[in-house]
Protein backbone atom coordinates (compact mmCIF):
# COMPACT_ATOMS: atom_id res chain seq x y z
CA UNK A 1 0.00 0.00 0.00
CA UNK A 2 1.69 3.37 -0.85
CA UNK A 3 1.83 6.05 1.86
CA UNK A 4 -0.86 9.44 1.04
CA UNK A 5 0.67 12.05 -0.87
CA UNK A 6 0.84 15.23 0.95
CA UNK A 7 1.47 18.76 -0.99
CA UNK A 8 0.64 19.32 -4.79
CA UNK A 9 1.06 15.32 -6.06
CA UNK A 10 -1.81 15.14 -3.64
CA UNK A 11 -3.89 17.49 -5.42
CA UNK A 12 -3.30 17.12 -8.98
CA UNK A 13 -6.43 16.41 -11.22
CA UNK A 14 -8.34 18.20 -8.26
CA UNK A 15 -9.89 21.65 -9.35
CA UNK A 16 -8.89 24.75 -6.95
CA UNK A 17 -12.04 24.99 -3.91
CA UNK A 18 -12.54 28.19 -5.22
CA UNK A 19 -13.28 27.45 -8.57
CA UNK A 20 -15.90 24.78 -7.42
CA UNK A 21 -17.24 27.32 -5.04
CA UNK A 22 -17.94 29.78 -8.25
CA UNK A 23 -18.95 27.04 -10.53
CA UNK A 24 -21.59 26.44 -7.97
CA UNK A 25 -22.45 29.15 -7.21
CA UNK A 26 -22.90 30.15 -10.96
CA UNK A 27 -24.88 26.87 -11.67
CA UNK A 28 -27.39 27.91 -8.31
CA UNK A 29 -28.19 31.76 -9.75
CA UNK A 30 -28.68 30.30 -13.49
CA UNK A 31 -31.30 27.48 -12.56
CA UNK A 32 -33.00 29.77 -9.87
CA UNK A 33 -33.02 32.63 -12.02
CA UNK A 34 -34.23 30.79 -14.92
CA UNK A 35 -37.24 29.06 -12.26
CA UNK A 36 -38.38 32.43 -11.74
CA UNK A 37 -38.02 34.00 -15.15
CA UNK A 38 -40.47 31.20 -16.67
CA UNK A 39 -42.33 31.65 -14.17
CA UNK A 40 -43.20 35.59 -14.82
CA UNK A 41 -43.12 34.60 -18.59
CA UNK A 42 -46.11 32.29 -18.43
CA UNK A 43 -48.42 34.21 -19.85
CA UNK A 44 -45.95 35.88 -22.29
CA UNK A 45 -45.32 32.39 -23.63
CA UNK A 46 -49.26 31.13 -23.09
CA UNK A 47 -49.59 33.86 -25.88
CA UNK A 48 -46.68 32.87 -28.32
CA UNK A 49 -47.29 29.45 -27.73
CA UNK A 50 -51.48 29.08 -28.06
CA UNK A 51 -51.48 27.28 -25.20
CA UNK A 52 -53.43 27.80 -22.02
CA UNK A 53 -52.06 28.89 -18.71
CA UNK A 54 -53.77 25.74 -17.13
CA UNK A 55 -51.68 23.39 -19.43
CA UNK A 56 -48.01 25.64 -18.88
CA UNK A 57 -48.43 25.42 -15.53
CA UNK A 58 -46.69 21.17 -16.27
CA UNK A 59 -44.11 23.61 -17.22
CA UNK A 60 -43.58 24.10 -13.41
CA UNK A 61 -44.74 21.55 -12.28
CA UNK A 62 -42.72 19.13 -14.65
CA UNK A 63 -39.85 20.38 -13.49
CA UNK A 64 -40.03 19.74 -9.77
CA UNK A 65 -41.32 16.64 -10.23
CA UNK A 66 -38.61 15.83 -12.76
CA UNK A 67 -36.36 17.27 -10.41
CA UNK A 68 -37.33 15.40 -7.03
CA UNK A 69 -37.22 12.40 -8.64
CA UNK A 70 -33.38 12.22 -10.03
CA UNK A 71 -32.13 14.10 -7.00
CA UNK A 72 -31.56 11.21 -5.16
CA UNK A 73 -30.07 9.46 -8.02
CA UNK A 74 -27.75 12.35 -8.81
CA UNK A 75 -25.35 12.18 -5.59
CA UNK A 76 -24.86 7.97 -6.73
CA UNK A 77 -23.89 9.17 -10.20
CA UNK A 78 -21.18 11.47 -8.93
CA UNK A 79 -19.77 8.80 -6.88
CA UNK A 80 -19.79 6.29 -9.74
CA UNK A 81 -18.85 8.61 -12.56
CA UNK A 82 -17.32 11.24 -10.60
CA UNK A 83 -18.68 14.79 -9.82
CA UNK A 84 -17.50 16.77 -12.65
CA UNK A 85 -18.59 14.57 -15.56
CA UNK A 86 -22.05 14.38 -14.12
CA UNK A 87 -21.82 18.63 -13.54
CA UNK A 88 -20.53 18.44 -17.01
CA UNK A 89 -23.61 16.35 -18.31
CA UNK A 90 -26.12 18.41 -16.40
CA UNK A 91 -24.81 21.63 -17.94
CA UNK A 92 -24.83 20.20 -21.48
CA UNK A 93 -28.66 18.89 -20.76
CA UNK A 94 -29.69 22.57 -19.76
CA UNK A 95 -28.13 24.06 -22.68
CA UNK A 96 -29.84 21.66 -24.66
CA UNK A 97 -33.17 22.26 -23.30
CA UNK A 98 -33.16 25.41 -23.26
CA UNK A 99 -32.58 25.29 -27.12
CA UNK A 100 -35.80 23.28 -27.38
CA UNK A 101 -37.70 25.83 -25.46
CA UNK A 102 -36.38 28.54 -27.53
CA UNK A 103 -37.22 27.04 -30.96
CA UNK A 104 -40.30 24.96 -29.79
CA UNK A 105 -43.62 26.70 -30.82
CA UNK A 106 -46.03 24.66 -28.56
CA UNK A 107 -46.54 24.02 -25.49
CA UNK A 108 -45.67 20.59 -25.38
CA UNK A 109 -42.00 21.84 -26.37
CA UNK A 110 -42.08 23.92 -23.39
CA UNK A 111 -42.82 21.45 -20.65
CA UNK A 112 -40.83 19.21 -22.09
CA UNK A 113 -37.82 21.48 -22.32
CA UNK A 114 -38.70 22.25 -18.71
CA UNK A 115 -38.60 18.48 -17.91
CA UNK A 116 -35.01 18.44 -19.10
CA UNK A 117 -33.92 21.34 -17.00
CA UNK A 118 -35.28 19.90 -13.85
CA UNK A 119 -33.33 17.12 -14.88
CA UNK A 120 -30.50 19.33 -15.01
CA UNK A 121 -30.94 21.19 -12.26
CA UNK A 122 -30.69 18.50 -9.95
CA UNK A 123 -27.66 16.50 -11.46
CA UNK A 124 -25.23 19.77 -11.03
CA UNK A 125 -26.95 21.01 -7.66
CA UNK A 126 -26.35 17.35 -6.02
CA UNK A 127 -23.24 16.52 -8.03
CA UNK A 128 -21.47 20.19 -7.54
Amino acid sequence: MDPPKEGAAADAGRPAPTAVLIATCVSTLAVNANTSAVSILLPAISEDTGTSLDTLQWAVTGYSLVGAAVIVTSGALGDVFGRRVVFLGGLVLFIASCALIALSGSGGGVIAGRAVQGRRARRSSRAG
